[in-house]
């Protein structure tokens, strides 16, 4: 090696060097072609417990990042949660929350900013009267609000996000639901499928065909090969399946919205008792809160299979999620 050789290769190596030293000191994790920075999809999810609403960014990397430390609504109470992008047909991002059983109360949204409520105005006559709700859920097109009350379910029509044009007759199950969900990811000018769970092994899962605009179908079809107790149901318009939590049993089921007759597709395992789950429809996501302050993330795929639970948050976080009620998901 010549003179002018060597003191070139010295050069070259105290660049890298100092290199390697500025993406240090910077942290630069892109350097290299390493990890890259984390950053916001865009979506966020929507958690409830005793001190109200809190919402998190979620980031690209997986991760949860809260949007405040403290609750964005103060609420106590919530019943249940549904995400709506175009209530009414309008394009005003609305989450609904039941207040206490006894209202539903419309927060506009504006990415994880979540705004002062207006109730739903009910007063339309086929909608007056309407109270002990228990369970929430929404139409795709988010025209529809399908709530529980008592032993019945109604599906409420709604003009904008804050009042209820319509209501149709409701349908009486022999107990009082806990979870609903509906799938109209069915063939064109068939109806759609709207499933009910309940609390308790009897009875069991409930199926009802309903068209927009019309009443129920006259009698419900029961899911006899459902053996586990799911309070709380799921669709994902992306794969047409119905998603069934059993929190006693500690374990989440897929079901074809097509073929609800047949047994689950995929079954996985919950690490703890879960509460009220929700779905990213857009993502492929499922969010899982549990009652000792956790939340864990399982993907979902077109075939139906679940994947394992994966913990994005625990109590130990900043803000603490203790006594965990529901969530929803902007997507």
């Amino acid at each position: 090696m010549t003179r002018s050789s060597g003191h070139t290769f010295q050069t070259i190596r105290k660049g890298f060097s100092a290199l390697f030293l500025l993406c240090l000191s910077a942290s630069l994790l892109s350097c290299g072609g390493g990890p890259q920075v984390a950053s916001s999809t865009g979506h966020y999810l929507f958690v409830s417990n005793s001190n109200g609403i809190y919402a998190f960014s979620i980031q690209t990397n997986n991760t949860l990042s809260p949007v405040s430390t403290s609750a964005e609504q103060s609420l106590s109470g919530i019943n249940g949660m549904v995400y709506v992008s175009t209530p009414g047909g309008q394009t005003t991002p609305t989450l609904y929350v039941i207040n206490n059983g006894t209202t539903i109360d419309a927060y506009p949204v504006n990415g994880g900013s979540i705004g002062t409520p207006n109730t739903v105005n009910t007063s339309t006559s086929s909608c007056s009267g309407l109270s002990s709700f228990t369970a929430i859920t929404a139409t795709p097109g988010g025209h529809y609000l399908l709530l529980t009350y008592g032993s019945y379910v109604v599906a409420m029509q709604l003009s904008g996000a804050t009042t209820a044009k319509s209501c149709n007759s409701p349908f009486s199950f022999s107990s009082t639901p806990s979870g609903i969900a509906v799938d109209c990811a069915v063939p064109t000018g068939s109806p759609c499928n709207v499933l009910a769970t309940f609390s308790t092994t009897s009875p069991e899962p409930q199926l009802l065909n309903w068209t927009e605009g019309q009443n129920f179908g006259t009698s419900s079809t029961t899911l006899s090969k459902i053996t586990s107790t799911p309070p709380y149901t799921l669709f994902s318009l992306s794969t047409t399946y119905f998603y069934l939590f059993s929190p006693t049993n500690k374990i989440v089921s897929s079901l074809l919205g097509s073929s609800t007759t047949s047994s689950p597709t995929s079954t996985q395992t919950i690490p703890s008792t879960s509460v009220s789950p929700c779905v990213d429809t857009l993502a492929n996501q499922i969010y899982v809160p549990t009652s000792n302050g956790s939340i864990y993330q399982m993907s979902i795929q077109t075939n139906g299979s679940i994947g394992g639970a994966n913990q994005l948050w625990s109590l130990g976080d900043t803000p603490p999620l203790n006594s965990i009620g529901t969530c929803a998901v902007e997507d």
